[in-house]
């Protein structure tokens, strides 16, 4: 018997998990819930991808009930609907500076005209300093002569470096370079929305694709729940495939009675990303163990 998703449920395409408005009275998890809960928690957090470097993790519960509970109802041969959140998101607290930095590098010249520059200073520098030493003023008015010269060619090479950034500006240099430096960083975010004993509903648009170690995956391109993204959903477990709404698939786990309702029947994973990081997106899915999820499974 099916029992009815009180708790929350699945919004279309995407497989991420809402909540509904009062989820009724609740009970305390037993012994045995309680250990298999935990077990599932903690192998699905063992089993998701480690934090690459530069990016920060969270993981996160989703679930209209407290900690620890379950609704007052559920029977030992039920599924307990339970969902989870991991996000990944890139540090950029120093990519204002890298922006700041390049545009800086760029008001500076050209790598020529940047390094003649240099060359014009180190030459102006030996000649203030022999200058300085030297005592013999049909010396010192050779140098001097000889530094008007340099510091003249230095005016010179600054107004036309002056003249070539004021026109980069004007032509949109900066903005170029900030989105330059944008593209050239890694996706901002992943997340990776899991919901587990719940039932799934994808579009028929969606495409079976390949991720590594998956043994059924879809692409849901068009229809992730946030714009301007890119995601892939994969289903861990034994599913009944309902055709139940025009240009929509409902994949309902088949019931299995496991005697504890806090242990995983089906598992459903979404991974997201930018939508022009499509590739980037589905590496990432690879990453997650998703043989070491099937060993949750019956």
């Amino acid at each position: 018997m099916r029992q009815l998703l009180s708790t929350f449920f699945c919004v279309l395409i995407t497989a991420s998990v809402a909540f509904a408005d009062g989820v009724g009275p609740q009970r305390k998890m037993t012994g045995a819930e309680a250990a298999a809960y935990s077990n599932v928690t903690s192998t699905l957090q063992r089993a998701l991808p480690k934090a690459p470097s530069g990016y920060l993790f969270n993981f996160s519960r989703v679930s209209g009930l407290d900690e620890g509970m379950v609704q007052e109802g559920l029977k030992p041969t039920e599924m307990f609907r339970m969902a989870h959140t991991a996000t990944y998101t890139l540090d950029t607290s120093d990519l204002g500076e890298q922006q700041r930095s390049a545009s800086m590098d760029r008001a500076r010249g050209t790598l020529e005209q940047q390094k003649r520059m240099a060359e014009l200073n180190a030459k102006e520098a030996v000649l203030t300093q022999a200058r300085d030493r030297s005592r013999d003023p049909a010396e010192k008015q050779k140098i001097r002569a000889e530094l008007k010269a340099v510091r003249a060619e230095q005016s010179k090479l600054m107004a036309e470096i002056v003249a070539a950034t004021q026109a980069w500006v004007a032509s949109g240099g900066v903005e170029e370079t900030v989105r330059s430096i944008d593209q050239a960083q890694p996706p901002k975010e992943f997340s990776i929305s899991v919901s587990i004993n719940a039932d799934v509903s994808l579009s028929d648009k969606s495409a079976p694709c390949t991720i590594t170690g998956a043994p059924l995956a879809f692409d849901l391109s068009d229809g992730c729940q946030k714009p301007d993204s890119y995601c892939v959903t994969v289903l861990l477990g034994d599913f009944d495939k309902i055709k139940r709404v025009s240009g929509y698939t409902l994949y309902q786990p088949k019931d299995v009675v496991l005697g504890v309702p806090t242990k995983a029947r089906t598992m459903a994973l979404t991974i997201s990303g930018p939508n022009d990081r499509a590739e980037s997106v589905r590496e990432f899915a690879g990453k997650i163990d998703f043989a070491g999820l099937m060993k949750l499974l019956p």
